[in-house]
């Protein structure tokens, strides 16, 4: 169902923020903090995210939004961006239903070298009956 598939996508893209989180951790303790104070901005559908209310936040300089916080923490990596933009679009396409895209993202996530645990969630994927 949806809502274990959006769990599986969630954890390997927490695994891939908590090491991204560890090499930083030493070299650049201020982006260490907001990856591990904000780790639900990462797991948060993009769509979710809100991107017209500004408001300062601790960790950042002058105002920002979700999205913009967001945005900031998954360009930290782009190993994680490209996990956090992938799931993100396979998300979009199961909340609306739309498995013929679905099938398409996973069809091009085979062109991009990704996370072992994230190819991992997107081959058990390709398994679902129907799926391919």
């Amino acid at each position: 169902d949806r809502f274990h598939i959006v769990q599986h996508m969630n954890r390997a893209l927490n695994s891939e923020r908590i090491k991204v989180m560890n090499e930083l951790r030493y070299t650049r303790p201020r982006d260490y903090r907001k990856l591990k104070k904000q780790w639900k901005l990462v797991l948060k559908n993009e769509d979710d995210l809100d991107f017209s209310r500004y408001f300062t936040h601790r960790l950042y300089e002058g105002a920002v939004t979700e999205k913009m916080m967001a945005d900031y923490l998954v360009q930290l990596d782009s190993r994680l961006e490209r996990v956090y933009a992938l799931f993100n679009q396979l998300k979009w396409a199961l909340e609306h239903r739309d498995f013929k895209r679905f099938k398409r993202y996973l069809e091009e996530s085979k062109k991009y070298a990704l996370p072992r645990k994230a190819r991992t969630v997107l081959q058990t994927f390709e398994k679902i009956p129907g799926a391919h």
